[in-house]
């Protein structure tokens, strides 16, 4: 699995590319670094209502999934857990609908 690593500007425009071929690069105004996510680990908190949940990301686009970094563990509640799923459903949806699609070419 190649996951793409890229700069999304504030509008949702694509503002920084990479890939193997090219690196495009448009103003870095307004810009919003992004680190892909490759995985990561969930599950309930021991003695708390709550989930414990890390990610892995990458950095660098030059990075495999098996040099993935890691974050501190993030806490969150059931509640709020739930209240993600539905904004993470509600915008795949959006992405699934609309005609904006992802970039072609390599990918990291």
């Amino acid at each position: 699995m190649r996951l793409s690593f890229h700069h999304i500007r504030l509008g949702g425009i694509l503002a920084v590319l990479y890939n193997n071929k090219e690196e495009k690069i448009m103003s870095k105004k307004n810009d919003i670094p992004t680190f892909p996510i490759a995985g990561w680990k969930i599950g309930p908190l021991p003695g708390y209502d709550a989930l414990a949940l890390k990610f892995q990301f990458l950095s660098s686009p030059m990075q495999s999934i098996n040099e993935a970094q890691e974050t501190q563990f993030f806490i969150i509640n059931p509640q709020m857990a739930r209240t993600l799923i539905a904004d993470l459903t509600k915008h795949i949806d959006t992405l699934e609908k609309s005609a904006i699609q992802s970039p072609q070419g390599d990918t990291h």
